[in-house]
């Protein structure tokens, strides 16, 4: 009898176990909000703005943070998933919302919005396989002096970027950043930039008049107004519609391509 209750209540445990993990996996589905995939596409209104001249479609994840939209080349994450070395790992973590929250599929529907901040990274330049090739995303220059730039969203009340406002340092700022110093710069009215500056820093020049001068040199040097720039120019050209701009263009993250 013993044995037969036993049984019975694992039963139970283990229905109830099964009950909670679908209910979490409904959850789940439901949070990914998963993008239609062909071939049952819908007409949705941004195809036009992705339709190019020549009548094709360009292959693009869209982005859409409040009132600022992100037209993302897909080569970009298709670079990453092979350089990966793991494409399914990889895209798990777009899946299980990990990376950047977007709900991005490798295959989906032409004209998809992703409504989620822009929390978004370019892909890696490694200069050291610069040479070959092989480490350059597309659109990028092996000339690049800036590996990898993090878009994010400015929170005004959030007490980093509030220092930065009440400081006046919110437009251009250069922070210690492990061994190095990092760039952080203000890209659009909600949105900012950073970049590795430098990857070698000084301990003793981390605060008052020493910092302060180091400061004000590096952000009035011609060097930084060169990357950020630089910087300005891709996230502008990541806002503006396929149809409308050069989908071909290199980026140099030093200089202007002029």
């Amino acid at each position: 009898m013993k044995r037969l209750i036993t049984m019975s209540m694992m039963t139970g445990v283990l229905s109830l176990i099964g009950c909670s993990k679908e209910r979490d996996e409904q959850v789940v589905q439901q949070a990914r909000n998963t993008p239609p995939t062909p071939p049952n596409c819908p007409q949705l209104p941004e195809l036009e703005n992705i339709t190019l001249k020549d009548g094709s479609l360009a292959d693009v994840r869209i982005i859409r943070d409040g009132a600022a939209t992100f037209y993302v080349p897909f080569d970009w994450f298709a670079w990453e998933a092979r350089a990966s070395g793991k494409p399914e790992e990889y895209w798990k973590r777009f899946q299980s919302g990990v990376v950047g929250k977007y709900d991005i599929e490798p295959i989906e529907c032409p004209g998809v919005v992703h409504e989620r901040e822009f929390g978004y990274t370019t892909p890696l330049i490694s200069i050291k396989n610069a040479e070959t090739g092989h480490g350059i995303p597309p659109n990028f220059s092996k000339e690049s002096e800036i590996n990898s730039v993090s878009f994010g969203r400015i929170y005004p009340h959030r007490p980093g970027f509030k220092k930065k406002l009440d400081e006046n340092r919110i437009d251009e700022d250069i922070e210690p950043f492990g061994l190095g110093y990092e760039a952080f710069i203000r890209v659009g009215s909600n949105h900012y930039a950073r970049y590795r500056a430098f990857d070698v820093g000084n301990a003793d020049r981390w605060a008052g008049p020493e910092w302060e001068a180091f400061r004000s040199e590096t952000l009035s040097s011609r060097d930084w107004k060169l990357k950020r720039d630089s910087v300005r120019e891709l996230f502008n050209w990541l806002k503006i519609p396929p149809r409308d701009r050069d989908n071909q263009r290199v980026f140099r993250l030093r200089a202007n391509d002029i």
